[in-house]
């Protein structure tokens, strides 16, 4: 009989780390040695981290019955239906289990997750052992003329021809190719993308940026001029 899959669907800050977490130690409860056989996938390294760093630190907490481990060990004992005394138990005995095996501690991110396929795979076909995947950041779609990316495209390119600067933008477009496949975007994906679908807020936001950005550079060419003011006056001295 195959088990049921299980869907856990909620909006940021709602509490998904710890549900995951949760159930991620009751396995480790019924079974301190599953760990092998279990895997769980995140979107980016600091997730990632945050994953693990809470697993160790609850099942430790629950083991020692700290405090702060409390609300977890309450929920595991209760949906296990077993002892405080058991569940401690078992988490100190999971603890160590994966401390000492801790390559067999999965949690990782997705990219490292198909890399570790492809890499397997590789070997299962005798081909090189250097095998690696290389992901091309820096390809971009092509675009329609009726495309609302194409529109910020021009736009950007008619400001910098109205600013005596060259029209070539093929720099900036691939720097911000490479910044949305980093983690720090990754992490905030879903309010940059409510951001980018609301175009009257974007556009404001863009105003904000380039009115914040021309008063810092006024405010730099102010303080220079001073500089150079007292420079001239009491320099000779």
């Amino acid at each position: 009989m195959k088990k049921p899959l299980t869907v856990y669907k909620a909006s940021a800050g709602s509490g998904k780390t710890y549900t995951l977490a949760v159930e991620y130690i009751k396995l480790l409860i019924k079974n301190p040695q599953s760990y092998s056989n279990i895997l769980a996938v995140t979107f980016t390294n600091k997730a990632t981290e945050e994953m693990k760093m809470r697993i160790l630190s609850q099942l430790y907490g629950i083991w020692k019955r700290l405090p702060d481990s409390d609300s977890y060990l309450q929920k595991i004992t209760r949906e296990l239906d077993v002892s405080e005394e058991y569940a401690s138990k078992q988490a100190g005995i999971a603890l160590t289990y994966l401390i000492h095996n801790y390559n067999y501690f999965r949690v990782e991110t997705i990219d490292s997750f198909f890399q570790n396929v492809l890499r397997n795979l590789a070997r299962e076909l005798d081909l090189t052992a250097n095998l690696r995947v290389s992901l091309n950041d820096l390809q971009v779609e092509e675009l329609r003329y009726d495309s609302k990316i194409l529109s910020w495209i021009m736009s950007l390119i008619r400001e910098k021809m109205d600013e005596n600067k060259s029209w070539n933008i093929l720099g900036e477009i691939t720097d911000f190719g490479r910044n949305i496949f980093k983690d720090v975007y990754k992490t905030h994906f879903v309010e940059l993308n409510k951001l980018l679908t609301d175009e009257k807020r974007f556009n404001r936001l863009v105003e904000i940026i380039k009115g914040a950005k021309e008063s810092a550079k006024n405010k730099i060419q102010r303080n220079a001029d001073v500089f150079f003011e007292t420079l001239d006056k009491y320099g000779k001295y």
